[in-house]
């Protein structure tokens, strides 16, 4: 009868204390799923993209109609209403502002983003920190503003020739312009008018003046790359997250003030210093309900009884992010955050498929082991070591899998993480691309501990399988050489005598 010896039994313990670690890895591992960045990101990452791509803006005007070198811009969307007492409104483009009026943008054709400590090449000219144009264009706005009249009466055609003398001299400087400036009485010096440019009438029939400055030199603030509407106060930097109303999606048909639910990244333009330096400005305000109308959109009788009058739609101007590296911003979008999601979290799925497949291995080892064990007298015995011994040489090849798939599958979005590192934005974008390379951070430290410690793990019970095969071995050859030993006695015995058996 075989005495339990413990150096016979401590390695198999060692391996049921792990085969049960295993389990706790896998099912402590097997629902990991990542989401770099949260369900803000991705969408924050297309406007930052759509941000970076876009040329900046050198001609604006609002007017009746679009002068040649511009285009009449889709300035934003009616958002639709679903789940209304009396119907639905699918969404659809706005592309009037004020009474009927066209936003009619021209923008720079030929742009170089400069990085840090980068200059502008030979043939262009430097209008801000980062841009530079051709020689032979405008610089790009820097500020737009809407100037408020004060006589509502005026007649267009006297406002236009007023605002058509200002070409002379777009300074205007009282002493140049007096008519003018008794009707905007509260144009800064700095602002200047577009030749050509007429005023127009807002949704309650004031009289209103659109001025701009442009950039010069490498002092100056960000330069202007679009004029878009916001309906629920100022823009969301997800784009997407507009804040939740009692209308929409879910329509209630209550008025539900819910202004700063704009998710994790809060709204475009807050972290700023001065108005240079904000992404999104104010440049004008009328009612909601006035603006739809304008733009020939009849809403449902519940949806306009919902607005009112009180309601606002913004007009705003946003500005080119900063960032080290403009080019590398352009690339950016939520596709390319998908990627890297997907490939952190097949590496870490792959974990715990590994994970299961040590531990199934483990268990078959362990089997053996016990069986071993159990039958080391009899030559059998040798054939439940050899079977062992394949089991840990799977086991062996098994543990560089995890190596493969994390340089495998890292390497197919390391060219989207390095574009992401590089961009590289500043406020109030970099809340975003932080956000992305913090949960990166965590998510490749997490992949690393688990290929770390299914390495140790396994390096552990390899060991102890190995040591507990050549005690196993030892043990038979001992009791095989004992169990030689007394059938050779006993057939050496002489037989006992008749009387004896009797």
């Amino acid at each position: 009868m075989v005495k339990f010896q413990t150096f016979r039994v401590i390695p198999c313990v060692i391996v049921v204390i792990v085969a049960l670690a295993l389990l706790i890895f896998y099912f402590g591992y097997h629902t990991t799923n990542v989401n770099i960045g949260g369900p803000d990101a991705g969408p924050a990452l297309t406007y930052l993209s759509t941000n970076a791509n876009l040329n900046p803006i050198n001609l604006a005007f609002i007017d009746r109609t679009c002068p040649p070198t511009t285009v009449a811009a889709t300035i934003g969307q009616f958002p639709g209403v679903t789940n209304a007492p009396d119907g639905s409104m699918e969404t659809r483009d706005l592309t009037i502002w004020g009474k009927r009026y066209f936003v009619c943008l021209g923008r720079n054709i030929n742009v170089r983003w400069l990085g840090p400590n980068e200059f502008c090449p030979s043939g262009y000219r430097q209008c801000s920190s980062n841009t530079c144009v051709a020689s032979n264009e405008n610089c790009p706005y820097i500020d737009l503003q809407v100037q408020q009249g004060n006589a509502p009466t005026a007649s267009t055609r006297r406002l236009s020739k007023l605002v058509k003398r200002a070409r002379r001299d777009r300074t205007l400087r009282e002493a140049v312009n007096p008519g003018l400036k008794r009707l905007f009485p509260n144009i800064p010096s700095d602002q200047e008018v577009e030749p050509g440019a007429n005023a127009f009438y807002d949704t309650a029939g004031n009289i209103q003046l659109l001025t701009f400055r442009r950039g010069s030199g490498s002092s100056s603030g960000n330069v202007v790359t679009d004029i878009s509407v916001s309906i629920q106060g100022m823009p969301c930097i997800t784009p997407n997250r507009y804040p939740a109303r009692g209308f929409g999606k879910n329509y209630t048909g209550e008025r539900v003030d819910r202004s700063a639910d704009c998710g994790e990244f809060g709204r475009d333009g807050t972290d700023t210093n001065s108005p240079d330096d904000r992404f999104a400005s104010l440049l004008d305000d009328q009612s909601e309900a006035k603006t739809y109308r304008a733009n020939n959109i009849e809403v449902l009788p519940s949806f306009s009884s919902f607005l009112g009058e009180d309601q606002k739609a913004r007009l705003i101007t946003r500005r080119k992010i900063r960032a080290a590296s403009i080019y590398d911003c352009q690339k950016v979008n939520a596709a390319q955050l998908k990627n890297i999601n997907d490939g952190i979290n097949a590496t870490l799925n792959s974990y715990s498929d590994y994970y299961l497949a040590l531990w199934i291995l483990f268990a078959i080892a362990l089997v053996l082991q016990i069986l071993a064990f159990m039958l080391f007298q009899v030559k059998h015995s040798r054939w439940v070591i050899y079977v062992e011994l394949v089991v840990l040489a799977i086991i062996g090849i098994l543990m560089i899998f995890p190596t493969l798939s994390y340089n495998s599958n890292r390497d197919k979005y390391a060219n989207d993480l390095a574009t992401l590192q590089a961009c590289r934005p500043e406020a109030p974008f970099d809340r975003v691309t932080g956000k992305i390379n913090s949960d990166w951070d965590s998510a490749h430290s997490t992949a690393t501990v688990q290929k770390d410690w299914f390495l140790t793990i396994g390096v552990i019970v390899l060991i102890s399988s190995v040591v507990y095969l050549i005690i196993l071995a030892r043990s038979a050859i001992v009791a095989r050489n004992k169990y030689d030993e007394e059938q050779k006695m006993k057939n050496s015995s002489p037989p006992r005598p008749y009387n004896e058996l009797a």
